[in-house]
């Protein structure tokens, strides 16, 4: 268990300090999302079963462009949040959507969710909120900052909607190739 969590934490530092460089270590292509989150489950495998939290995978048969390795991270960020605020209801959902202009990833958790006033701030450097301060969950506030600075570099949208007491919902939207291309064009 303390390998793990050494693992985890080192991981943490070293993708951290590699965020606010991370245009000089990417590759976007297309990939497969169920093995983007595949790959990201395994990852957090020995926690998410030492916390016995349920995963469920659904609609994930969609490719996006993107740079696996970075999305992994963001991906493992979400699941090492869920895993902290799990509360008694210990499960974990991904599911994929897709509308006109998107390819949308769903996480959802049905922990202990986030307060109202604290959805508009989670993203800034070093906010831990109400649930943070809270000395069970050891918050830092870095996790999901450096996880919006990642996605806003890979082009990728990040919202919140979360219920207090009852779930926390991360959507992760992909631009769909069409607009790559319009990009590419100009």
């Amino acid at each position: 268990q303390e390998i793990e969590k050494i693992n985890l934490l080192v991981n943490n530092v070293l993708y951290g300090s590699r965020a606010t460089a991370a245009m000089e270590d990417l590759f976007i292509r297309e990939e497969r999302l169920d093995e983007i989150v595949k790959t990201a489950i395994r990852q957090s495998a020995f926690f998410l079963i030492k916390h016995n939290i349920e995963v469920k995978m659904e609609n994930l048969n969609l490719e996006v462009y993107t740079d696996k390795k970075w999305l992994v991270y963001v991906i493992g960020q979400m699941i090492s949040n869920a895993i902290k605020y799990a509360g008694t209801n210990g499960r974990i959902s991904f599911y994929g959507e897709e509308d006109a202009k998107y390819i949308i990833l769903n996480i959802k958790d049905y922990g202990i969710g986030i307060a109202k006033e604290d959805q508009e701030r989670i993203f800034n450097k070093g906010f831990t909120g109400k649930n943070g301060r809270n000395t069970t969950y050891k918050s830092t506030g870095m996790g999901l900052y450096f996880s919006k600075k990642i996605l806003d570099k890979l082009g990728h949208g990040i919202e919140v909607e979360s219920v207090e007491g009852k779930y926390t919902l991360f959507r992760i939207k992909f631009c769909k190739i069409s607009d790559y291309i319009k990009v590419a064009k100009m």
